[in-house]
């Protein structure tokens, strides 16, 4: 049986309908009958999904993700962001000694890295996807508060559990971004010559 949009992204196993399947001894699952579905859908572990579906779905949230920290940057909405993390969500980057846990300390998070600069906006140039990760290559250019201009790049990855963020590490160069905030005179590295994928 297939569900889904007349696209054959999802497949229900055969007499399940909207239902979980019977008990099936190990081994025998309920077997679509195209052999390119691998994943289980939360919170239906019955349903799977076919390749194309996962990746449009793996694309949706990461581009919830890129809309929630647009609305920090440019409205200050802070909780668009927050409300993408799980309760038991860790929130961090290579600059901070601190691992932030939960709503709350994501709120934290975020919070600290909109107060950090007194105008930011950030773009992403590559969205890179696998099963329920995603690593998102960005730059972010603003304004201190003293005055100095800023950018600065790196890539962030995100670990989803279902359409809540688990894992959010940010990985950029912590000294020219200090250098750039205090006297905003960092050495700028190259942006890449590739397309972004």
């Amino acid at each position: 049986m297939r569900g889904g949009h007349g696209r054959g992204d999802v497949s229900l196993p055969p007499g399940s309908a909207a239902s979980p399947p019977r008990d099936r001894p190990e081994g025998e699952g309920p077997g679509p009958s195209e052999g390119h579905v691998l994943e289980a859908c939360a919170p239906f572990p019955w349903v799977t999904l076919s390749r194309g579906a996962r990746q449009r779905m793996a694309t949706e949230r990461a581009q919830r993700f890129v809309d929630a920290l647009a609305k920090l940057e440019k409205e200050g909405d802070l909780e668009a962001l927050v409300s993408l993390f799980s309760d038991d969500a860790q929130v961090s980057n290579v600059a901070s000694p601190q691992v932030f846990s939960g709503q709350e300390g994501a709120r934290r998070f975020w919070r600290e890295y909109k107060g950090t600069l007194q105008r930011v906006e950030s773009t992403f140039r590559n969205m890179i996807e696998a099963g329920s990760r995603v690593a998102l290559e960005w730059e972010t250019q603003g304004t201190a508060h003293n005055g100095a201009a800023v950018a600065y790049e790196g890539v962030s990855i995100i670990e989803w559990d279902g359409d809540r963020i688990r894992r959010f590490y940010a990985y950029f160069d912590p000294h020219a971004l200090g250098l750039e905030l205090t006297s905003g005179n960092a050495p700028r590295s190259e942006v890449p010559a590739t397309t972004p994928a």
